[in-house]
């Protein structure tokens, strides 16, 4: 044997003296009751002396992690985003409370198991079936804080998927409106509609009232007048003896002529005519109006086949304005959301997680050990 050799057997029983006078220390110092005085060194030490078990269990962690990571099919994340129009008063102040009101409706009706159950409907076609259940769960509906935008996120195995379950999400929760629209609309036009009719009665009945008056009044008068005339009487009374300029003035005029006051009932009856002649026009339009939206309401069932009704194209722009009023609209299309990084964060979680447990049950076996001896 060479001195070599000599001197690292000598080496190695002085580290396994050492080692061994430490566990000794150790176990010493936790029978002796002075446990409560360990140091973090004292921890360290003691959790070493398993360091290779420790790698071991942390490298099967991490290989099982990124088997599992890896292995498992990947999920692609969409998103679409609406934004929520800010109500404003005449003076072009923003109203807080009623835009409140407004952002809880649209985030309620979104996240509604109706829009939930029609997307389900619309998506679940060839292979792919999906329930509204969990379509509720993939997909998430939020607002960012202290801001007028929905933002709307769906997450499946495939892009496609991803895609088209927030488009249909979308283009679904805009149809909800539109027909709500339309019903709001048929409920307000109706009201005008019987609000005129009511107005049609009355001048109606006005009309007839003013036509009885004008039978009854008579459309002239009779008249007759002495002649009035200053300058033929001064030349006939420096020709004409007295006695014949008294008969003279017995000569009247007779005449008729137009009344006063049938000539102003006839006006006030011109008048109502004019009045029963612009509502009845303002009645055919809400009739057609109530036609035309009850087409669009019906041709929103699945199914319908019919024909279109024929309106005027006044009618026709008043119908399209009322029912396309929205006050949120698409902030641009839904799109594929990058998700990098997910994967790493995930094996990092595992390898502090592995770490911390293996520690944790290498300390304990040590304090085992000193409590079993």
């Amino acid at each position: 044997m060479t001195v070599a050799h000599v001197k690292d057997a000598n080496d190695c029983g002085l580290c396994m003296a050492i080692n061994g006078n430490n566990q000794e220390s150790d176990q010493s110092r936790l029978q002796d009751g002075s446990g409560d005085d360990i140091s973090i060194k004292d921890v360290a030490r003691m959790i070493l002396r398993h360091s290779r078990g420790i790698v071991a269990f942390v490298l099967l962690a991490m290989v099982a992690t990124m088997a599992f990571v890896f292995l498992l099919p990947s999920k692609y994340t969409a998103e679409s985003m609406l934004q929520v129009i800010l109500p404003a008063d005449k003076s072009g102040k923003i109203d807080q409370f009623m835009f409140e009101m407004k952002m809880n409706s649209h985030l309620k009706e979104m996240n509604s198991d109706f829009i939930a159950g029609a997307v389900a409907a619309e998506v679940s076609t060839g292979a792919f079936k999906v329930a509204s259940s969990d379509l509720s769960k993939q997909v998430s509906i939020t607002r960012p804080p202290k801001s007028n935008m929905i933002v709307l996120t769906a997450e499946f195995h495939l892009k496609d998927q991803s895609l088209s379950v927030l488009s249909a999400w979308v283009r679904q929760y805009f149809t909800s409106l539109y027909k709500n629209n339309i019903i709001e609309s048929l409920h307000l036009t109706r009201l005008k509609l019987q609000k005129i009719q009511g107005e049609i009665a009355e001048l109606n009945a006005r009309a007839a009232q003013l036509k009885k008056h004008a039978e009854r009044s008579g459309q002239v008068v009779d008249l007759e007048r002495g002649i009035d005339e200053t300058q033929l009487w001064r030349e006939l009374s420096e020709n004409a003896p007295a006695e014949k300029l008294g008969t003279l003035a017995n000569i009247k005029v007779k005449g008729q002529e137009q009344s006063a006051e049938y000539l102003g009932l006839k006006s006030m009856l011109y008048n109502a005519d004019q009045n029963y002649i612009s509502a009845d026009a303002r009645r055919r339009f809400y009739k057609e109006a109530i036609q035309y939206l009850e087409y669009k309401l019906v041709k929103l069932e699945p199914g319908w086949s019919g024909q279109t009704p024929s309106v005027s194209s006044n009618v026709s722009q008043y119908v399209e304005t009322m029912v396309n009023d929205f006050d949120v609209i698409e902030f641009g299309y839904p799109a594929l959301k990058s998700s990098s990084g997910g994967s790493l964060r995930k094996v990092v979680i595992a390898f502090l997680a592995s770490l911390a447990a293996a520690s944790l049950c290498a300390y304990l076996r040590e304090w085992y050990k000193t409590i079993s001896v």
